[in-house]
């Protein structure tokens, strides 16, 4: 565990099996970071974004005293601003917020995701045994994934890897991992 893991958030530490010992623990990087998955998002907030401001100054510039009526002509556009601010920033910073509450655990059985949030904590156990696909992603910090989670659309499926995701030693848990593998055939 690294001494930015100790002071990220809340502490965790899982309740182990007998013959289970714990071998990592640690969080994910908390830090903003752009992922492409918001950009679409992103960019239909700085259309709305544009769209309000351009909407508030042209609902106020004409009007030489500023009144009610021109206060209430421009809400429209004040809920586009808000709209656009959410779509363009709020994603990265939900997504900051998620990992900042987000911990992490391996023993000698299984790897742990717990997830806090305001009304509880969400964890999930997923076993490491030598048919598990573990990989080692060279994100900005590495990443470690162990687990797939399988979304339906319409017309395609899509796998999504679940794993601890920016961790400053993740090639040191991607041997331990590894080794468990070995260890538990």
């Amino acid at each position: 565990m690294t001494a930015r893991d100790e002071n990220a958030g809340p502490r965790w530490t899982p309740q182990l099996g007998a013959d289970e010992r714990l071998l990592w623990q640690g969080a994910p990087d908390p830090g903003l970071r752009f992922n492409l998955e918001f950009s679409v998002a992103s960019a239909f907030g700085l259309i709305f974004l544009a769209i309000g401001v351009f909407e508030a100054v042209r609902t106020l510039t004409p009007i030489s005293a500023i009144g009610i009526w021109s206060l209430i002509f421009a809400l429209p556009a004040v809920a586009f601003i808000v709209v656009g601010l959410f779509l363009l920033f709020g994603t990265y910073l939900s997504d900051a917020a998620r990992r900042r509450a987000t911990r992490y655990a391996l023993t000698s059985k299984a790897a742990y995701i717990k997830q806090f949030s305001r009304k509880d904590a969400h964890k999930q156990a997923f076993p490491i045994t030598a048919a598990t696909d573990i990989e080692l992603r060279q994100t900005l910090p590495p990443s470690v994934f162990f687990a797939d989670r399988f979304i339906e659309h319409e017309n395609e499926t899509e796998r999504r890897r679940i794993g601890f995701e920016f961790i400053a030693d993740a090639e040191q848990v991607f041997a331990m991992m590894r080794q468990i593998q070995q260890e538990n055939p």
